[in-house]
């Protein structure tokens, strides 16, 4: 591609020479932007990026504020859950005790009472040992009160 045309230091024969070159290659082709146009592009991403942190931002508020429910609910579940077990913990352990006491309140608590009564009127120095003492001297006695029949 060879160029026949002249160039001149002359400012005045530049147009025909750019004609020329326009002819030969084609018109100006500008293959970036423009400072303004860099400027709104920049600007556009800019906002584009503030819109989704703010998006990305309210989800996880959202999300946030979806499991708090969730947990205080799963909470209350498990507190009504533990609620139930502990009164059925209380009713079996009831249940068992019932005989327990019975057999306590008729075949002990007579001896023990006597022996509590005693300890109470001599006070001794010590009282857990005194007790001991009276269950051991008088324990024929007690059996046998406690076997009769109450009249």
């Amino acid at each position: 591609m060879a160029l026949d045309v002249e160039i001149a230091p002359s400012v005045n024969n530049l147009e025909p020479v750019l004609k020329k070159i326009r002819e030969k290659i084609g018109k100006p082709r500008n293959y970036g932007l423009t400072a303004e146009a860099r400027q709104e592009k920049d600007r556009l991403e800019k906002e584009a990026e503030e819109s989704r942190h703010r998006r990305e931002a309210e989800i996880r508020e959202k999300l946030a504020r979806e499991d708090a429910i969730a947990l205080r609910q799963e909470r209350a579940k498990w507190a009504a859950v533990y609620a139930d077990v502990l009164r059925e913990e209380e009713e079996k352990e009831a249940e068992r005790a019932g005989p327990m006491r019975d057999y306590l309140m008729k075949n002990v608590m007579p001896a023990l009472m006597s022996a509590m009564v005693q300890a109470n009127q001599v006070r001794p120095a010590d009282p857990v040992d005194f007790i001991a003492e009276y269950l051991f001297k008088h324990s024929e006695d007690l059996v046998e009160t406690t076997r009769r029949p109450k009249q």
